[in-house]
């Protein structure tokens, strides 16, 4: 199975006496699997962005419907050029039907978009595909540091192809989860300058992140900076990722076969997934940077042991800001032991919650447990409740022992052959489908 989604520039936009339209609302639906929803914005005065979502398809050729009814649906719109068009509930449009109503502003009438993808990989073809992800959007250096990592656990007759699928997925989680890039701990002296989704956070009161920043910058075991801050991404903990598991580790753990799941729950973390020279699992920690967060997530403390922070943007000198950004943040998400642990026997911290501690992580509302066995149903489930990391379980694959792990190409737009979001407008988004059936179907 597989989807598409195409982020525009264009947004809703607020109207008197109707409920704002926002981040992952639907708001209308077309039979041919498609539906409009609210994602993010960051523009003064918007409510959400719009973005096109396909349902999960299982054939090439209804995704390519799908797409074409997309294309039409902007062009439409597009009619008339920039302007705010108001759309009322239960009225038809384009073949579907508004399921809101509220105002749409169009200020791209060309509708450029930034493309993902979604698809159910075979456990057995999770490498084929990681690789793809890698290589395809400038990324293979890291290669060569997952074939090293997949190479510490020796297996009495060799890993199975599924085995080794997940433990490339979980190798590749913790490459992502456990960096703590450079460029995210900001120099007062020569400050990143903020924008629209990356704000700067003093954390010199954390003891745990200035330790992190004593340790990225290599500093004498004595020796703390001076001030620590931190660029957080609004997007953040998920737009670490390249490729993001939207099904749970612990779901693709109880998918492997017996033997493998056996194996597996005998042997220490540094044994089976972990690079002892990485330090212990125990002392590293997965997301060690601070992140954004849900304030009405309930379970922070649960989790974590510390509440959510309420901070407001720290500005460099001479900068000033008219609405200055006051973010929730999460200091640190849990132990790469205590993940792992979770992978194997569910969330301890959630009342053995059959999830990984990562999905989603802490600060952010997961689904109902009465759910979390199927996939979403938008007649139960409002998708605005919960975050999309690890949301899901494993989907069914062609026999009944082989499960799928589903995942979002989020670096899809740094494909080689993608157009830039500029360049991919309506009119060319049929590109999307090219790409993806041409180098990341697993067929």
């Amino acid at each position: 199975m597989f989807g598409f989604e195409l982020q525009t520039q264009n947004v809703f936009v607020p109207r008197s006496g109707v409920a704002d339209i926002g981040e992952r609302e639907v708001v209308y639906r077309h039979p041919v699997g498609l539906t409009l929803e609210g994602d993010e914005t960051h523009l003064l005065g918007a409510t959400s962005e719009l973005e096109f979502v396909t349902k999960p398809f299982a054939d090439e050729a209804s995704a390519r419907a799908a797409l074409t009814v997309a294309a039409r649906i902007a062009a439409k719109l597009a009619e008339g050029g920039p302007r705010d068009i108001a759309f009322d509930q239960n009225t038809a449009f384009e073949g579907g039907t508004w399921l809101r109503s509220g105002t749409l502003r169009i200020t791209d009438p060309t509708f450029g978009a930034q493309a993902q993808a979604t698809v159910g990989i075979p456990l057995a073809k999770l490498p084929t595909f990681f690789r793809a992800v890698l290589t395809r959007t400038g990324h293979a250096g890291h290669l060569d540091d997952l074939e090293t990592w997949s190479k510490l656990l020796e297996w009495p007759s060799g890993p199975s192809p599924k085995a080794l699928g997940f433990r490339w997925a979980c190798q590749l989680f913790l490459f992502a989860a456990t960096a703590v890039p450079l460029s995210r701990l900001v120099d007062p002296a020569k400050p990143t300058m903020p924008d629209v989704t990356n704000k700067i956070f003093d954390f010199t009161d954390a003891a745990f992140t200035q330790d992190v920043h004593a340790v990225t910058l290599k500093l004498p075991a004595d020796e703390v900076p001076a001030q620590t801050l931190v660029l957080v991404n609004a997007d953040s903990p998920k737009s670490a990722f390249l490729a993001l598991h939207r099904t749970d580790f612990h779901a693709m753990y109880q998918a492997l076969p017996r033997f493998d799941r056996d194996l597996l729950a005998a042997l220490d973390i540094t044994a089976a997934i972990w690079p002892p020279e990485y330090g212990g699992p125990d002392h590293r920690f997965v997301f060690p940077l601070p992140y954004r967060a849900d304030p009405l997530a309930t379970d922070v403390v649960a989790r974590t042991g510390s509440p959510l922070v309420e901070k407001t943007e720290w500005l460099p000198r001479g900068v000033t800001a008219d609405h200055p950004a006051r973010w929730s943040l999460v200091t640190h998400g849990p132990s790469v032991r205590a993940w792992w642990t979770s992978v194997l026997h569910g969330d301890e911290a959630r009342h053995n919650l059959a999830k990984d501690a990562a999905s989603p992580p802490p600060g952010h509302r997961g689904r109902d447990r009465r759910h979390l066995a199927d996939f979403p149903d938008p007649k139960v489930e409002n998708k605005a409740d919960y975050y999309g990391m690890g949301a899901f379980p494993t989907d069914a694959g062609p026999t009944a022992d082989d499960r799928l792990a589903v995942y979002e190409i989020r670096a899809f737009m740094n494909d080689i052959a993608m157009p830039a979001k500029a360049e991919l407008t309506s009119a060319r988004w049929a590109t999307v489908a090219d790409v993806f059936f041409t180098h990341y179907f697993p067929g």
